[in-house]
């Protein structure tokens, strides 16, 4: 059911009222058992794969058995995005413990990176040149027109044919998050003015992954067995985590602006930055909200169970008042996520110029 506001407001004030019909809906309360059993139900996914994978010889039921490990894992990292957010649960500590058994330990990606690159960085930034780290994949990538003016020659040359290369490189993608987590864990760890408990939990839950996923395993099984194993799995994450991420901001629909050009209209910078996709009832389970970047955005502490239902009440708000408001295809997005490597985005120094 669709609300009913006054035709006069404006949509910052339209805005507002959304914000209370959505509290007087319900819409922030969170939902402990559903969410539990979400969770329980990846790990099972990804139990299935690890057992189907070390139980059996048969080469085709290994590959089964390491997609569903894969599937498992990037459903449970989706859940725990939601935890990031203060979205799971109603106690802080609980959402936080989620973090850290989601992140560092079962996929070793650091908690304190992933907060301070995704919550404190991305979420007010997104897509705002030079500030979202997301849309930076120099040197070794263009997503934007501007990163092609500040080369030339050779590097121009290369920047001219990535595209060629950018498919395999996804596997990377991943790899590259881990790697990125330590990058900014350890000079903290040595940093006696800022570290704090929480870093050295970071650090415990990461030792907590390799001990569990190689160092143990190693004692039973061949060691290159194992690391093949965690290798392989690595890499099917990386093109999966590509697939979860990149649909939001990058297709040519989620604009690039300066810094200097979202300074006075949050709302449309959040809406002209980002897009939904399309991803059916499974896709739903297992993106956990993740296809409603939209939604996510402006109401980024609702569990993500509420996003097609707060969906059908802010889309009419933004067509009412010619903001965007844009859904693509899952495949659609993905391509047009890659055309954005082929035909890097240019950068506006104007917000307007998203309007319809």
């Amino acid at each position: 059911m669709e609300i009913e506001t006054p035709q006069t407001l404006t949509f910052q004030e339209e805005m507002s009222w959304l914000k209370k019909e959505i509290k007087r809906r319900g819409y922030y309360r969170k939902q402990p058992g559903r969410m539990v059993a979400e969770r329980l139900s990846f790990f099972l996914v990804q139990l299935l794969g690890i057992g189907g994978y070390w139980l059996t010889d048969h080469l085709s039921v290994k590959v089964v058995a390491v997609l569903l490990l894969t599937a498992g894992v990037l459903g449970g990292a989706a859940h725990t995005h939601t935890a990031s957010h203060q979205g799971l649960f109603r106690s802080r500590w609980l959402n936080n413990l989620t973090v850290f058994l989601g992140y560092p330990f079962q996929i070793g990606l650091s908690a304190t990176h992933w907060w301070n690159k995704h919550i404190v960085i991305h979420h007010p930034n997104p897509n705002i040149h030079g500030v979202d780290e997301d849309i930076d994949f120099m040197p070794y990538f263009a997503l934007t027109q501007e990163d092609l003016k500040k080369v030339s020659g050779i590097r121009r040359v290369w920047y001219q044919w990535q595209w060629l290369i950018f498919p395999a490189s996804l596997s990377l993608t991943f790899a590259n998050m881990q790697l990125a987590g330590w990058k900014h864990l350890l000079p903290v760890l040595f940093d006696k003015q800022h570290r704090k408990p929480i870093h050295w939990l970071d650090l415990a839950s990461l030792v907590g992954h390799y001990t569990c996923f190689i160092i143990l395993p190693s004692l039973f099984l061949p060691v290159f067995d194992v690391l093949l194993f965690y290798v392989i799995w690595l890499l099917l994450t990386g093109f999966g985590a590509y697939g979860l991420l990149a649909p939001g901001h990058f297709p040519a629909e989620a604009s690039v602006f300066t810094a200097e050009a979202v300074e006075d209209n949050v709302y449309l910078q959040q809406l002209a930055t980002t897009v939904n996709f399309r991803a059916g009832w499974l896709g739903n389970w297992f993106c956990c909200g993740l296809n409603y970047q939209i939604e996510h955005h402006l109401f980024p502490g609702v569990s993500h169970q509420f996003y097609p239902a707060i969906n059908k009440l802010l889309r009419p708000v933004c067509q009412h008042h010619g903001y965007p408001h844009q859904t693509l295809g899952w495949g659609e997005a993905l391509w047009k996520s890659y055309l954005a490597i082929v035909r890097p985005k240019p950068v506006y120094t104007d917000l307007k110029a998203a309007l319809p």
